[in-house]
């Protein structure tokens, strides 16, 4: 048996077991079947859907907004750039660090040390 004749048989044995059984029905045995569609009930669950929808929008709207504000407090908190200072100098919140400073201090606090 060649591949051509495996396919035909195939084919017939597939015929025989799904539609050869439903060959005496009609359409009238499938009408009580069908699906009946109602406009106004499916207008109904796509607007409620729809409302749905535009609510989970909104909330995430302002969750963003919210975020967005929360995210400008932080950065202005921690990285705010004060007057007079450089790129030398630390910013860490309130606190500003210059290292010309802290070595001049550091300077000072050493000669106090060793005058006593």
């Amino acid at each position: 048996m060649n591949k051509e004749e495996k396919i035909i048989e195939e084919a017939k044995e597939s015929y025989e077991t799904y539609f050869k059984e439903s060959e005496g029905t009609t359409d009238e045995a499938h009408r009580g079947k069908d699906i009946i569609l109602d406009n106004d009930k499916l207008e109904k669950e796509i607007s409620k859907e729809k409302e749905d929808v535009e609510k989970k929008h909104e909330s995430l709207e302002v969750l963003r907004e919210k975020i967005n504000e929360d995210a400008e407090k932080s950065y202005e908190t921690y990285f705010k750039e004060s007057e007079g200072t450089t790129d030398d100098e630390y910013r860490g919140g309130d606190v500003v660090l210059d290292v010309d400073k802290i070595e001049k201090e550091i300077a000072e606090e050493k000669e106090t040390i060793t005058k006593k």
